[in-house]
Formats: structure tokens, sequence, C-alpha cells
């Protein structure tokens, strides 16, 4: 009977099959590592790359949650496949081809890196949510303009932040602009003779211009001369810095409550409000998609479009019924 044993001679491992012939054993290959460590330099890829900051945002935060996950083992395609299992049955399948979206592009940065073998998100099939599940509940749009003055009744006129508040909703309720968009805008982006904001760097990098209405021109200048600093951002918080996203819907849904409000107030269901409202108005789909700053007009067709359904469906009534 043949007996194999190890051992150790001079630093190397050999396997013994016999006592004259000893084999050189392989040393076992070290695997790559990867851990929260490195998500600063998927942050500076990121950033280099030209991504928004939300988007760089939300791209490390979900990295972030996956390396913690790990709990320190190395990733693999089994790992993956329990965190994307895990996320489904807290989020929607929209959200969740968001993180396999994201996770396929850190683990396509880290393997360029060297810090991986390979993508584990490569073996998992993509989420394909439906075009029902893609499409926001939008049954409580439009805003009403007595809704939209119940909100701005709400709001302190006898202060600067109430000020301001007053002109971000009329802001918001004359301009398609996304709020990433709003919060980064400056003041010289702002031009009052011709009641216009310019959007510099919006989504995919577009930029275009928002039409202001009369009101929402008074409540800017009202704002702007009673704050108390001068800052070359145009929304400010009390430190005279930048608004962040997460103040601008606290905002909104603190004054909703305060006005009674039973729909929900979110920041991005103003743009698709804002649509709705341009349809009613008489302007063509390439009018809308043109002021809300898209690429083409499918883009624009899947804003509202259940309010959008419901408006065509009582048209169509009407006109059945008509003698």
């Amino acid at each position: 009977m043949m007996i194999r044993r190890r051992a150790h001679l001079g630093g190397r491992v050999y396997a013994k099959a016999g006592p004259h012939y000893p084999r050189l054993m392989p040393r076992r290959r070290q695997l790559p590592s990867i851990g929260l460590d490195d998500l600063l330099g998927y942050e500076r890829w990121l950033r280099a790359s030209g991504y928004r900051p939300d988007t760089v945002s939300r791209a490390v935060r979900i990295a972030r949650m996956f390396l913690c996950a790990l709990k320190g083992r190395p990733p693999d395609r089994r790992m993956a496949e329990e965190f994307m299992a895990s996320a489904a049955e807290r989020v929607k399948r929209v959200t969740l081809l968001n993180y396999y979206r994201d996770l396929r592009q850190f683990f396509g940065w880290a393997l360029s890196e060297g810090l991986v073998d390979n993508n584990p998100l490569s073996l998992i099939q993509r989420p394909r949510p439906s075009l029902s599940e893609r499409e926001r509940d939008t049954r409580h749009l439009p805003y009403l303009m007595e809704e939209f003055e119940a909100l701005v009744m709400a709001l302190p006129y006898w202060n600067w932040v109430g000020l301001r508040d007053t002109a971000l909703l009329w802001t918001f309720w004359d301009t398609p602009l996304r709020v990433g968009e709003v919060i980064a805008l400056h003041v010289e982006d702002l031009d009052w003779g011709l009641q216009e904001l310019s959007v510099r760097d919006g989504k995919a990098g577009v930029k275009y211009e928002a039409v202001l209405g009369s009101e929402a021109i008074l409540a800017l200048d009202r704002y702007l001369r009673h704050r108390p600093e001068e800052s070359e951002r145009l929304f400010v918080d009390r430190h005279s810095q930048a608004l962040t996203r997460h103040a601008v819907e606290q905002m909104m849904r603190r004054t909703a409550q305060r006005a009674g409000w039973v729909k929900p107030c979110r920041p991005h269901d103003f743009r698709h409000s804002w649509r709705v409202r341009m349809l009613r108005l008489g302007l063509s789909d390439a009018h809308v998609s043109a002021l809300m700053g898209h690429r083409n007009v499918i883009i624009s067709q899947s804003y509202a479009r259940q309010a959008v359904r419901q408006d065509a469906k009582a048209v169509l009534r009407q006109r059945l019924n008509a003698p």
C-alpha cells in the first residue's frame, strides 16, 4: 500500500508518493480580495467617468450593502444570488433592476482593477420588470390649483425659510425640473428678462430651459431679497449650503400634512403632473418632450401614463355620448 504524505523541505511542500520520487506540490493561489476600503477608489472612478452625484451615491450605497453582506468572504455567484434574492423580498422589480445594474458595474470596475477574478453578476439573469411595474402610480395626478394654493398657504410667510419654500414650490409647479436639477441651480441660471431657468447639466447631460410664470418670478424675487447671506446657489439651507434632495422631500411631506393633503406630495410627482397639465393645455407630445429635456418623445410618453389614460377615457366617453 502506497502511503502519501506531505513534507516541508526548504520552505517547499512535497508530496511523497514513495521513498525515491518526491513531487513538488503547487502553491495554493491567493484569491484576490475586495473590501469596503476599495469603495473610495470606486467612487473616484464614478466621478471621473462623469456620473451625476445622486447616481454616484446610489451606486456606492448598493456596493456597500453587498460588501457588508459578504462579511469578508470572497464574492462568487452564490453570494450574488443570495443578495439579489434577499433584495427581491424587500423591493420592487424596478428597484431590483437598479441593484443588478449597479452591482454589475461595480464588479466590472473591480475586475478591471484586479480585485476579483470574474463578474458574478454576468451569470445571473437580468430582472425584467413589466411595463405596468415600471409605471409610477399617477392616478392622483394632476395636482389641482386649489390643492397647490393650500400647500403654499401652509408655509410660514414671515421668515426667509418660508419664502424659500414658497419659491421652491412655485418652481416645481411651473417647471418640469427634477429635484436634483432644482437643488443644483445657481443664481446666474435665472434669467429675469426671459423668465427662464437654465438647466446646465440635466439627466444624461441634457441642457434645457424651463419657463417660469409671473407668480414664480415674484416668489423668487421675495426669497432672494430676504435671505440673510449671498450665495451662488439659488436654493440654500440655514447654513448657506445647497439644499439636499432629502430636505426638499421632507419639506413637501410636512407642508402637505399641515395643508391637510390626502394625496402623496413628492417632488417627482410635480414633474408628472406638469406633463398632464401641459397636455390639457393643448401642447403636443413633441413640445412637451422638448420642454422636459428629453431626448425623444417616447421617454415623455412614459410619464403619468395612468393619468393620461384617464383623460383619454373621459374624452372618449364624451364623444361617444355626443349626439
